[in-house]
């Protein structure tokens, strides 16, 4: 399979950090100078969120990505000059090729002529191709929903606050609700799409509730690895399904779910540093929940670091989300709240200096 470099943290996030000499990039275990980095070169996999043969399972979970597939079989068909059959029924439509009742059974098909049905294509190459097919359906959506929106809603969302606040020590400061609605369904959506991704607890306890009743059949350490394997796909695909459902706005969703309760139940928090007393730093795990029931302040919540000054902050409140209090913070606030961002970081932290002392 050719390398398709999937950035999990886009590059037009990344690149409020960026200096004319790049961005600062730090290790999490090595925080002493930052490696100077191009965005592209960072926080990406290669095929992060594509859909290949192996996970055509999700097909029910996600019909978007099952018509792409589709018209691709269609194109491989017409590729060999080939028809489909199934239990002797043709499979013409893209239904019948992506269907729960014919598609995992791929094997079992068999390939005839199109111009000539009473002679057999050749079946194998036919199935190496199908088998070959990929999805970017979910990878083009991100693009077209954060990496080609992110700098309008942030900057949309700054700037109606800038409009209004003078930036004193505390500002309460009104907004349109519906820009603030924008940038939290992009958070969330920015926080689903990092393969760290653990759905706020809900997927390692799935994964152990699988391992655990795999263990209790006596299997070996070959077999218990092959176990592994089948419960870590099943959990990237659960992962991929919640990028999905956000992407397509299913009500059933993280990203739709958790939207719709910090409108009801939650505050937003503008934390903004000036210039002369530092900057955010951000990580390969930008959008994060944060809770620490010990602070004898109360700063559990939703964090994402908007731009190197501004951070924003979602947590319980009594008003709702078109009331902002802006808050404008001093170093001691700044290395505060870096090392909550640090403490949330998977491996690896950005930063516009090089050097992390002043900040951290």
């Amino acid at each position: 399979m050719a390398t398709r470099f999937q950035h999990y943290v886009p590059q037009v996030y990344l690149r409020a950090w960026e200096t004319t000499k790049g961005v600062y990039y730090f290790s999490k275990n090595d925080l002493g100078v930052g490696e100077r980095r191009n965005t592209y070169s960072i926080l990406a996999k290669n095929h992060t969120y594509t859909i290949d043969y192996e996970y055509s399972f999700v097909f029910n979970e996600m019909p978007e990505i099952a018509n792409d597939y589709g018209n691709k079989i269609i194109e491989v068909l017409r590729k060999h000059n080939a028809i489909a059959f199934y239990n002797e029924k043709r499979l013409e439509t893209v239904q019948d090729l992506t269907s729960i009742e014919t598609f995992p059974f791929l094997e079992d098909w068999q390939f005839y002529k199109e111009d000539n049905p009473e002679n057999l294509a050749r079946k194998n190459s036919i199935v190496k191709d199908i088998k070959a097919i990929h999805s970017y359906v979910i990878e083009n959506k991100l693009d077209d929903f954060l990496e080609k929106e992110w700098v309008k809603t942030r900057d949309e969302f700054i700037q109606a606050i800038e409009k209004i606040s003078g930036y004193s020590t505390m500002t309460a400061v009104r907004i349109e609700e519906t820009v603030a609605i924008k940038l939290i369904y992009s958070m969330l959506l920015l926080m689903c799409r990092n393969p760290a991704f653990d759905c706020l607890g809900i997927f390692p306890k799935i994964g152990n509730t699988f391992m655990n009743i795999f263990s209790m059949n006596g299997l070996d350490e070959e077999e218990k690895k092959k176990s592994q394997k089948v419960v870590d796909q099943q959990l990237h695909a659960a992962w991929l399904a919640e990028i999905y459902k956000g992407l397509f706005k299913s009500e059933r969703g993280f990203c739709n779910i958790y939207a719709e309760n910090i409108q009801k139940k939650c505050q937003l928090v503008l934390l903004h540093c000036p210039e002369k007393n530092g900057s955010f730093i951000t990580s390969d795990n930008p959008a994060f929940v944060f809770i620490n029931n010990v602070m004898r302040d109360n700063r559990n919540g939703f964090y994402i670091p908007l731009t190197p000054q501004y951070l924003l902050m979602i947590g319980k409140g009594k008003d709702d989300i078109g009331s902002i209090d802006v808050h404008t913070i001093t170093n001691q606030g700044v290395r505060f709240y870096n090392n909550i961002i640090l403490s949330k970081a998977t491996n690896a932290v950005v930063s516009t200096k090089k050097y992390l002392g002043y900040i951290l």
